[in-house]
């Protein structure tokens, strides 16, 4: 584990707790910057994930799919709507190398979805270390039975 903690069924309470707090940035930032940037079709996937979250019921496998298919449609329509320019500068000044410039441009959209990804992400993290430090636990009372 990242902090060193010891294993006990309180570090599970803590870990939920954080994640439970991470899901509500995640609902606002789904609401504001995700779903009004996503077609209808696409909207559908991040409204059942907000229904999952309002209903506290994030702990399960049926959430971190729906999850990690809003995160790839969001990274996929970020991609789809940043173009990357590359200006080349011709002249005596810039013989070091420094003649490419790369100039990303982003759509209206994608700056939207861009400010939401860290929430996602950070989402996906908190409930995956939920599920490790339980299955920590459980290998270690197994592991207490066996000795």
């Amino acid at each position: 584990m990242k902090d060193g903690l010891p294993l006990n069924p309180d570090i599970v309470e803590m870990r939920a707790a954080d994640a439970f707090a991470a899901s509500r940035d995640c609902v606002y930032e789904l609401r504001r910057d995700v779903i009004p940037n996503l077609g209808s079709h696409e909207r559908r996937g991040a409204q059942h994930l907000v229904s999952r979250i309002d209903s506290q019921r994030i702990f399960d496998q049926e959430a971190l799919n729906d999850l990690d298919a809003v995160i790839e449609t969001v990274k996929r329509r970020i991609d789809d709507g940043t173009t990357t320019v590359e200006e080349f500068t011709a002249d005596v000044c810039h013989i070091d190398g420094g003649a490419v410039q790369t100039h990303r441009h982003r759509t209206a959209e994608a700056d939207a979805l861009i400010l939401a990804l860290p929430f996602l992400l950070d989402l996906r993290d908190s409930i995956h270390e939920v599920f490790d430090v339980m299955h920590a636990i459980r290998a270690v009372d197994e592991l207490r039975q066996r000795i």
